[in-house]
């Protein structure tokens, strides 16, 4: 399957580098901020990205609401647990979002964290995801 099969914006071949390159890690998703699929890896197919993208949109929302920011600061990321696997979920630029799943068999979360925020740091600005405004309607 080539990049342009399943990534929208050229990024897919960098979460397919990031699954292989970490133990456990299942696939990775980048998502703008209303849920929509930006990339995936190709470990994940099209149906179930949008899936998890709305999915994880929506804890985003909960996290990031759930602190008080003049006294927690900015929400970083949120860990969601679950029998057989771990769900990540971090901030990856204006607008985006990365979640990420692990197999608990085989992860090591913190390893996992770090490799996310890691690709984060290195490509924040390819990762965004800027509001759209609305052109259609005259000022």
């Amino acid at each position: 399957m080539t990049a342009a099969a399943y990534s929208d914006n050229g990024l897919g071949w960098m979460l397919d580098d990031l699954v292989g390159s970490v133990p456990g890690l299942r696939d990775v998703t980048l998502f703008s901020g209303d849920g929509l699929v930006l990339a995936h890896s190709a470990t994940l197919g099209r149906d179930d990205a949008d899936r998890l993208a709305a999915g994880m949109s929506g804890l985003r929302s909960l996290s990031s609401n759930s602190g008080e920011p003049t006294v927690d600061g900015p929400w970083r990321q949120t860990v969601v647990e679950f029998d057989q696997t771990y769900a990540l979920l971090v901030a990856a630029g204006d607008g985006a979002y990365l979640a990420g799943r692990a197999w608990a068999e085989t992860a090591d979360v913190g390893d996992i964290a770090f490799a996310l925020h890691k690709l984060v740091d290195r490509v924040r600005a390819e990762m965004a995801s800027p509001a759209r405004v609305d052109v259609g309607r005259s000022a």
